[in-house]
């Protein structure tokens, strides 16, 4: 605890992998609409910085600010495919009485690589492609009826925004 409204979690991992997956579009067959992963291996590193700061104001409200960092260094593979570089999330959260709960989210994700096809008439070939970071804003509100029910409604991707977790599968 930094103070009594203040608190935060910080960490630092290392990890070795062997066969750690990673997924690519299966590009193989007849399936011309490629909507179908596949899981490849690598042995690989994994250094993950996170952290973690939580204030809380009064006694109803509470912000909250997590991250995490990840370096990757796989052995056969050019890049981690569809491991983002970081990810990050905000939080507010609004409690009234213990009965009605309201909370916003903001996640944000880093770049990250996916292997995909690029064709021309004669061609083919496979290679790295960016697949960019994003943002997403979420909205929730609970209401706690007794302790042992409860009601709640969440919005999700409340900006609309059209974003790839997944190469070719869009949000």
């Amino acid at each position: 605890n930094l103070s009594s409204k203040t608190s935060y979690d910080a960490k630092v991992n290392y990890s070795t992998f062997d066969s750690l997956n990673f997924y690519v579009i299966n590009y193989s067959g007849t399936n011309q609409i490629y909507n179908r992963f596949k899981v490849i291996y690598d042995n690989a590193t994994l250094l993950n910085v996170s952290g973690q700061l939580k204030y809380q104001l009064r006694e109803k409200i509470n912000f909250i600010a997590k991250g995490n960092y990840y370096l990757y260094k796989t052995k056969n593979l050019i890049r981690p495919y569809h491991r983002p570089d970081f990810d990050m999330t905000f939080s507010a959260i609004y409690n009234l009485k213990r009965k009605i709960i309201v909370r916003a989210d903001l996640f944000i994700m880093g770049n990250q690589w996916a292997y995909t096809q690029i064709s021309d008439n004669i061609n083919t070939i496979y290679k790295p492609k960016l697949i960019n970071g994003w943002a997403d804003v979420n909205l929730e509100a609970e209401y706690r009826y007794s302790k042992m029910l409860g009601f709640f409604a969440r919005i999700n991707n409340i900006a609309s925004q059209r974003y790839y977790r997944w190469e070719r599968y869009p949000s």
